[in-house]
Parts: C-alpha cells; structure tokens; sequence
C-alpha cells in the first residue's frame, strides 16, 4: 500500500468548510495612447467545393451566414454575378459582376448568391471558406 495516499478525510473536508477568502489582486489600469499593433490569429478550419453553375440559369445560394466563417474566397472560370441578398440576386443591377479568374474575398457574414453572366457559358465556381472555430454546419448550409 502506497504510504503517500491519505484516505482519511481532514476534519475541514468533513465539515465541508469554506476555503479561507482570496486575497484581492491590485489592478492597475493602462491609458494606451498611439498605435497598438495587433495580429489576426490563424483560422481554426476551412471547407472548399466546387459548383457548375449553369449558363442562363437562376441564381443559387453557394453559402449561408455562418457567424463561424472568417472569409470565403469564390473564383470562377467565366464572369459571374453575385448577391448578398435573395432579393438581388436575380436583378443585374442589384448583382455585382464579378471577372472571370479574379478572386471575390468575402468577409461578411452573409447569405451569397451567384449565376452565370453569360448565356452562352457556364460557370465553375471555386469556393474556399475559412471559419474561426467549428460550427454545426458546412459553408453551404448542409448538416
């Protein structure tokens, strides 16, 4: 038997007795004044896909807002238009057109919707989310 281990109780755990008061720890508080340099912390995950978007077609949501994500990156193989909004997503004018092979960061938390610009060609949709921590969720909203 290991001599080290006290099985007995002490008399303070049997009268559960309340541990003596912290001592109160002086805080002094700082005035910064100038620049304070700050440095973005790594994302803890990060999620991609791929979705043919098809020429002439209606817009379609490629992400939900997740209050998880830190950014999302799309790129397309052809120009293509994209909303933050499903009542601008149909509508040129309430739709940002966005080059082909120019990379859109997106660093709102938002709903994100795109389509085709072109009727003739569709579109392959590059999609990279960064997320701050795990969510219940993938980038496109499916369990």
């Amino acid at each position: 038997m290991n001599d080290d281990v006290e099985l007995q109780p002490t008399g303070d755990q049997v009268l559960q007795e309340e541990p003596p008061p912290m001592e109160a720890v002086p805080v002094r508080l700082v005035d910064v004044e100038g620049p304070v340099r700050t440095q973005a912390l790594p994302r803890k995950t990060g999620t991609t896909q791929t979705r043919t978007l098809t020429a002439g077609a209606v817009a379609r949501r490629v992400l939900t807002a997740d209050p998880y994500r830190g950014s999302a990156t799309l790129i397309g193989d052809q120009p293509f238009y994209a909303a933050f909004s499903e009542h601008g997503k149909d509508d040129d004018l309430t739709s940002a057109w966005w080059p082909a092979s120019v990379p859109l960061v997106i660093t709102a938390v938002v709903d994100v919707w795109v389509r085709a610009a072109s009727d003739q060609y569709g579109v392959e949709l590059g999609i990279v989310v960064e997320r701050w921590a795990t969510g219940s969720e993938h980038a496109d909203g499916t369990p």
